[in-house]
């Protein structure tokens, strides 16, 4: 018996999970009832602005919700303001919200770093409480907890459902699929090809090629601009840098047809006991601390970006939202259902960055959300038809403003800033509604200017719809 399996049979340690499953149970009945608890799950890729997009509200609701016009208990006059508070899951590293912000909001203003492990941040939010038979105060207050975590890591859900066989076969059949894929792994994978199921593992060789993998999978997300990284640990580790736990490939060799014949050091039976330790230890208890407790989601999607990589890119973008959005637990549950078991009820997603395109065409890019969205997977949509779902343009930071050049009947609207320290203005971009295809792509590129905006070197950070974003997530609460 391995000594993992003893310390899960320790009398004290099981004795400290039924106390941590019944003060979680009690926790839970009690926010059931009172209403008084949201949980609100902070996913999307990897670079499309999750950091940002907390940091933004949370300042906004703390420092200056009086320009929030847009979320209806501040436009009702009924908000009385947020602090941050004491976060619910102690065990969970905070966000840090002071870095983030006084990077954003200082001067001059810097974008803060991007997310590297999982963080929680806690407000409370109080407004004035409409009057009813059963308000026992004047007052409503609402504890919010909202979850961040590098995107990376949301691409590992699927491997909670697949054996080390199945993921290989189906990693195998991605790569030949995909040129881009094919054309670059030749080098770890000529070496992994040569692997002998049954052959004495050398530890030292299996390091090797888990490294070489692992920097394959940094090439394609850092020079190919891919989304679908897996597994999202490899290149995003946190705690388990170095750990034994990422010390296996996919198999690229011929399969065993029983690989329970094989030693226990070979070759196989290491690689399938180091994945099944990462699925477990890894993507199994991030799934349960971090989705289990969500009420709300936001997904924050960068489709600008996905359009300027080009089609291979923006096929990626789909593959990955589907990954996301099939791993959670989708559906309005009863009262009874929210005792026991959070389901999410409502997802928010929002096109970032919306501040880069000229306002007449946020309602084209809204529609290129959807349509990204809707084509990735229908399971939000079909399988659960009492989620309510919301799609948003939004920026976290505004870095352009709308301006006017010429006058009289040359008069025209355009989009002002600063990229790289030179000013410009721009106008006559359109968004499309769906991919282009083909020839039609390329046109459209040659057409399009894509915008890297600086930050305002005055300050001032504005928003464009988060304001809206927590009407939706927050409705029925405040």
């Amino acid at each position: 018996m391995s000594d993992s399996i003893l310390s899960d049979l320790n009398p004290l340690r099981i004795v400290s999970r039924i106390a941590d499953g019944i003060s979680d149970t009690v926790t839970d009945m009690r926010d059931a009832i009172a209403g008084d608890h949201l949980v609100i799950g902070l996913t999307g890729l990897s670079g499309n602005g999750k950091t940002t997009f907390l940091t933004s509200l949370a300042h906004f609701l703390t420092n200056d919700w009086r320009s929030l016009v847009g979320f209806p208990p501040v436009r009702e006059g009924r908000f009385l303001g947020a602090v941050r508070c004491e976060q619910t899951d102690s065990d969970m590293p905070a966000f840090r919200l002071d870095e983030a912000e006084g990077a954003l909001f200082g001067t001059p203003p810097r974008w803060p770093a991007p997310t590297k492990d999982i963080s929680e941040l806690t407000l409370e939010l109080r407004s004035r409480a409409e009057k009813s038979l059963f308000s026992f105060s004047d007052t409503r207050s609402l504890r919010v907890d909202f979850i961040d975590y590098p995107g990376e890591w949301l691409m590992d859900l699927p491997l909670l459902s697949e054996s080390y066989r199945e993921w290989s076969e189906g990693y195998l059949a991605l790569i030949r699929s995909d040129p881009r894929l094919s054309s670059t792994a030749e080098p770890w994978l000529s070496r992994a090809r040569l692997l002998e199921a049954g052959a004495e593992a050398d530890r030292q060789a299996l390091r090797q090629l888990a490294a070489d993998f692992t920097e394959w999978l940094l090439m394609l997300k850092n020079e190919l601009g891919c989304s679908h990284i897996q597994p999202g640990r490899f290149i995003m580790p946190g705690e388990f840098h170095d750990s034994p736990l990422l010390e296996f490939i996919p198999w690229a060799g011929e399969m065993p047809p029983d690989p329970s014949d094989l030693p226990e050091s070979s070759f196989w039976r290491v690689m399938e006991h180091h994945y099944s330790g990462y699925v477990s230890k890894v993507v199994s208890r991030f799934y349960e601390k971090c989705f289990s407790r969500i009420d709300r989601q936001v997904v924050l999607v960068d489709c600008l970006k996905a359009l300027e990589e080009g089609p291979a890119c923006y096929r990626d973008i789909g593959t990955s939202l589907d990954s996301i959005t099939r791993n959670f637990s989708y559906g309005a549950g009863s009262f009874l259902m929210r005792l026991f078991s959070r389901r999410i009820d409502r997802v928010l997603f929002a096109a970032a960055k919306c501040d880069t395109v000229p306002p007449d065409q946020h309602g084209s890019l809204r529609t290129l959300l959807r349509n990204t969205v809707e084509k990735a997977s229908d399971g939000v949509s079909y399988s659960a038809p009492s989620v309510e779902t919301q799609y948003l343009t939004i920026s976290s930071a505004q870095c352009t403003r709308l301006g006017v050049l010429g006058s009289g009947k040359s008069e025209r609207q355009v989009l002002c800033g600063t990229e790289n320290g030179k000013a410009f203005h721009l106008s006559g971009i359109v968004v499309p509604e769906s991919l282009p295809d083909g020839e039609e792509y390329a046109e459209w590129k040659d057409s399009f200017r894509f915008l890297r905006p600086d930050l305002p070197e005055e300050g001032g950070i504005r928003q464009i719809r988060i304001d809206q974003a927590l009407g939706f997530l927050l409705d029925g609460f405040l």
